[in-house]
């Protein structure tokens, strides 16, 4: 199970945020043209926040199928508002998933799984769900200052006041991958035949607790699932930064 945040400051920042195509990040905007949805394509979005993608997508491409998930209720009620085209689903991923559709032609986590404590298994869900020759389009974050585990898991504050006035946070996981881990992690994926990277390094916020990094890249991958199968494994197109597979102690100078 993953956690469902109570932050009102989730809704209060998506419903103001990211609800046009220009206000989406320019690696995730790179991926998205290149694939270059139809207005017949379905979309699934997995942490859809307040709907912004479905409104961006729909004002840059004309989508008119859209299905969000959302595990916080308020950004759910938001996205209905924002997308009443659209169709909605409040809760925990993994345990909603199995009524959804399994014919998706895009399934989209952007800034979700690896803000949770499983992303392994919400990104297997997720591709449950995509047509053949479907794709999955998914942000992380990479370094290569991550140790042999794979993997490298912080905490994120997420500040918000209670009815009394008085501020109190709860934590978001914060998770930073190594490339080659999670270039596994997809390619392990059932029908997986092509694989793209695109994305540039960026500032650590300040917000994170534990991590010990000054920056890391910031990455969105498209792959796509049930194509022509491969002995050799997917095939990969990654333009990203080379040293981010030369091992190092730390990333500050970057």
């Amino acid at each position: 199970m993953n956690l469902a945040y109570r932050s009102e400051n989730l809704s209060s920042f998506f419903s103001r945020h990211r609800t046009v195509w220009n206000e989406f990040y320019p690696s995730e905007r790179h991926v998205l043209e290149r694939l270059a949805p139809s207005a017949q394509s379905k979309v699934l979005d997995m942490g859809c926040a307040c709907g912004g993608l479905g409104a961006a997508l729909k004002e840059r491409f004309s989508i008119s199928s859209y299905c969000g998930v959302d595990i916080n209720p308020q950004c759910i009620e938001s996205a209905a508002q924002l997308c009443p085209w659209g169709q909605f689903s409040c809760g925990d991923f993994l345990q909603v998933h199995r009524a959804l559709d399994r014919d998706y032609d895009l399934a989209c986590s952007l800034s979700c799984a690896d803000w949770n404590i499983q992303t392994e298994k919400l990104l297997a869900a997720l591709a449950e769900h995509v047509r053949p020759s479907g794709h999955l389009v998914i942000s992380c974050r990479l370094s290569n200052a991550v140790g042999a585990e794979g993997v490298l898991e912080a905490r994120q504050s997420l500040s918000y006041a209670e009815s009394g006035g008085v501020p109190t946070s709860e934590w978001a996981p914060y998770k930073v991958f190594a490339p080659t881990h999670m270039l596994d992690l997809l390619s392990a994926l059932p029908g997986a035949s092509n694989i793209y990277a695109y994305g540039y390094w960026g500032d650590v916020p300040s917000s994170v607790s534990g991590l010990g990094l000054k920056q890391v890249f910031y990455c969105v991958l498209s792959i796509q699932l049930g194509g022509a199968s491969r002995q050799a494994g997917p095939a990969m197109q990654l333009e990203i930064d080379p040293s981010l597979f030369r091992p190092s102690a730390a990333v500050e100078d970057k």
